[in-house]
């Protein structure tokens, strides 16, 4: 009971302003790392209250990955009940489709839409990105009593989802989201995979909402981490790991690439003397008895 009303103490005494796209809690800015870049690169200019608000999330999605995907981004709900309603139109007998695209076409989104923004000199990016889309609407819907164009968009989004692609616009489009795997390349935490307790059913891998396959070693920089398959499949098969060994490799493979030319180097040196001592060595040493 004493935790329960000092938690609740500490709730009322968090002053909370903003959307998802960026707040304000206490007086300290959060702001999406997206907002952060595509405003830096129109100004060019490093504005330091801006860089700071981008500080937390920077820093949670080394350490966690794409978290912010998986478990904060108001999209993620909206596309969890549009899986829901594709399982429906497949009971009904109607068949839906799940198109494949290049995950690499929400890199050249993010670059695309970076360049554009800076000749355009206007945030571009944050037209077509769900969070702010989503801020704005609401915004809109309480003060204005109507909704804006951005409303549009996420409809769109949303039947092309439901038909032809299952979560195609995060698993190919987001901008967002592009940033947020290139921040998780190398995060610690990551879904392991132990061979002593998978029994290769394959359930894990038609759940994943980014088509990856949880199976292998990796999964890359576009796990959310949502944890999806851990739920489905046998106990202790996935796991959620902090993987701090890759980073201790990384320095090793580089320090032995460092060991290994200092050692060829050497060899080299080695095979000069030699020669050299050859050349200069007198015929009477070199004749055999």
């Amino acid at each position: 009971m004493a935790f329960q009303n000092s938690f609740h103490c500490l709730l009322q005494n968090i002053l909370y302003t903003g959307s998802v796209w960026t707040m304000d809690i206490n007086g300290f800015n959060i702001s999406d790392p997206l907002a952060a870049l595509e405003s830096t690169v129109i100004t060019l200019y490093l504005y330091a209250p801006l860089i700071l608000s981008v500080i937390i999330p920077v820093i949670i999605t080394i350490i966690l990955g794409k978290v912010y995907c998986g478990w904060i981004c108001p999209m993620h709900l909206l596309l969890e009940i549009n899986d829901w309603l594709r399982k429906k139109l497949e009971w009904t007998g109607y068949n839906t489709r799940d198109i494949k695209f290049s995950r690499n076409t929400k890199y050249w989104v993010l670059a695309v839409g970076i360049i554009v923004a800076f000749f355009a000199g206007r945030p571009l990016l944050a037209l077509i990105y769900p969070p702010a889309i989503i801020s704005r609407e609401i915004f809109y819907k309480i003060y204005n009593g109507i909704y804006g164009h951005g409303i549009l968009i996420l409809v769109m989004i949303f039947f092309f989802e439901l038909t032809l692609s299952r979560r195609w616009w995060c698993r190919y489009i987001c901008p967002g989201g592009a940033v947020y795997s290139l921040l998780s390349r190398f995060s610690f935490l990551r879904i392991k995979r132990f061979n002593d307790f998978c029994d290769n059913c394959g359930d894990c891998v038609p759940v994943c909402p980014y088509d990856l396959d949880p199976m292998t070693k990796e999964l890359g920089m576009d796990c959310d981490r949502c944890g999806i398959c851990i739920d489905v499949c046998k106990p202790g098969a996935l796991k959620y790991k902090f993987n701090l060994v890759q980073y201790k490799n990384i320095r090793g493979t580089a320090g032995n690439k460092k060991s290994n030319r200092k050692i060829d180097s050497m060899t080299n040196n080695n095979l000069k003397l030699e020669q050299a001592l050859k050349n200069n060595t007198p015929d009477s040493l070199n004749r055999t008895e």
